[in-house]
């Protein structure tokens, strides 16, 4: 869906995060002209988990260079870093380390302006997902067991 708002064009996407064994992934980005802002819904199925996210735009022609003006997942401010305008090359960028977020969607709104000529960025969010406490609790009945057979074998 696409919503212009004065000179500030909103863009909202949602993707699923994919992927196996407990790791999870999406690519995202967009390309824009003037002010911009991006709305990304991830969807992984209710996991909580550690999620680390980066993204940026890297270019040597002015015309296509896009600065951020913020970013936030899920309330969390998500630090963003632009070169001066006119530096060649340009390079903005935004992410965070990994953080724990606890199950749900995982919105993530960047703000920002496309400097000219159709300005793009693109970025990845990787989720990997935290072991339930009960897994903990079978792992470690596991290790007593073990623990145990080997001191009865000791004795006999």
């Amino acid at each position: 869906m696409v919503v212009a708002s004065g000179s500030a064009l909103a863009d909202a996407k949602t993707i699923a995060l994919t992927g196996g064994n407990g790791y999870l992934t999406a690519n995202f980005g967009d390309t824009h002209t003037g002010a911009f802002t991006d709305t990304f819904t991830f969807t992984a199925s209710n996991t909580a988990g550690l999620t680390d996210l980066s993204f940026f735009n890297l270019t040597y022609n002015l015309a296509q260079a896009v600065d951020f003006t913020s970013a936030t997942i899920n309330g969390v401010n998500v630090p963003v870093f632009n070169t001066p305008t006119g530096t060649l090359p340009h390079f903005s960028t935004g992410g965070i380390p990994p953080t724990f977020f606890s199950g749900g969607n995982l919105v993530l709104t960047i703000t920002g302006t496309a400097l000219s000529n159709g300005g793009s960025y693109s970025g990845i969010i990787n989720l990997s997902a935290v072991p339930e406490p009960a897994t903990y609790g079978m792992m470690l009945g596991g290790l007593a067991m073990l623990g145990f057979m080997a001191r009865r074998r000791k004795r006999d």
